[in-house]
């Protein structure tokens, strides 16, 4: 069974911390918003498997985002990132 949350096209600014309860969690995209930073705690969603974050105003990602191991597809293409965490790598 797929758990997934789809937000993307909403002009969403920010993501309450709470996103992190979200356990089951196992898809979540964020295309097409107008988000700057993610909450770290959205390194806590375990199940992830999938994090799309297209065309957003990210700058960086959360250091912690190596805790996510179920992880197998981030989409960070067109945001601000001048580097990646090393975690990823």
């Amino acid at each position: 069974m797929l758990y997934g949350l789809s937000l993307y096209d909403n002009q969403l600014s920010s993501l309450p911390g709470t996103i992190g309860n979200l356990a089951s969690l196992r898809l979540l995209y964020l295309d097409n918003n107008k988000l700057a930073t993610l909450p770290g705690t959205i390194c806590e969603l375990k199940s992830l498997h999938e994090l799309s974050l297209y065309d957003n105003q990210i700058s960086s990602l959360p250091e912690t985002i190596g805790n996510l191991k179920s992880l197998t597809f981030l989409g960070i293409g067109f945001n601000k990132l001048a580097s990646l965490p090393e975690a990823i790598g």
